[in-house]
């Protein structure tokens, strides 16, 4: 088993992610359609895809490097702010791309149960 990982430099390249949860209560069924009424208590959201690698790798004690695509927007700002959380992880090799989507995955829970994932993700022709 390896007990220490701070022997050098990692480079993760791959699809970067902002996992979302949106948690909260359902009491009832909305009278508009048969669907559940989420009351939503709160919402985080974490990096996810190679990014959730990235932070997986300097939480071990590497020096990260991480190389993908976001896209310039709200998504994009908040991936970057909570990868920033871990200092040992560069975003200079990050591009920005103003017509891409920042690939953003939503699940609604209520309780342990997810009821719905919503998925935004760029659309390729």
């Amino acid at each position: 088993m390896i007990n220490d990982f701070t022997f050098g430099r990692v480079l993760i390249i791959g699809d970067l992610l902002l996992d979302c949860y949106v948690h909260g209560s359902v009491d009832r069924i909305s009278p508009e359609a048969p669907v559940p009424v989420l009351l939503r208590a709160k919402h985080s959201s974490v990096p996810g895809g190679a990014a959730n690698v990235a932070m997986n790798a300097a939480a071990l004690g590497c020096a990260v490097s991480l190389v993908g695509l976001v896209g310039q927007d709200l998504s994009a700002r908040e991936l970057r702010h909570a990868i920033t959380r871990q200092s040992t992880i560069s975003l200079d090799y990050l591009v920005d791309d103003e017509n891409w989507v920042t690939i953003t995955k939503t699940r609604v829970l209520s309780g342990r149960q997810q009821i719905v994932r919503i998925d935004d993700e760029p659309l390729l022709l």
